[in-house]
């Protein structure tokens, strides 16, 4: 039990530790969001790779394609 806390306590000494390596930039300007209400984030991008060529077609794919 007592090894369990201290591994416990060891990552999350370790997460604590990387996280605050993170370089943060204040963005003045931004408002805040009523939380009481729901809010709508639109994403905008493409999963689309019909115009790629076949190397960039296979990057990041788990499939191997067979040439």
């Amino acid at each position: 039990m007592v090894l369990c806390l201290l591994l416990a306590g060891g990552a999350f000494a370790y997460v604590s530790y990387r996280d605050s390596q993170i370089k943060r930039v204040k963005v003045g300007g931004l408002i805040t969001s009523n939380t009481s209400q729901p809010e709508n984030i639109l994403l905008v991008g493409s999963n689309s790779r019909a115009v790629a060529g076949r190397a960039q077609r296979q990057a990041g794919s788990a499939v191997r394609y067979l040439q």
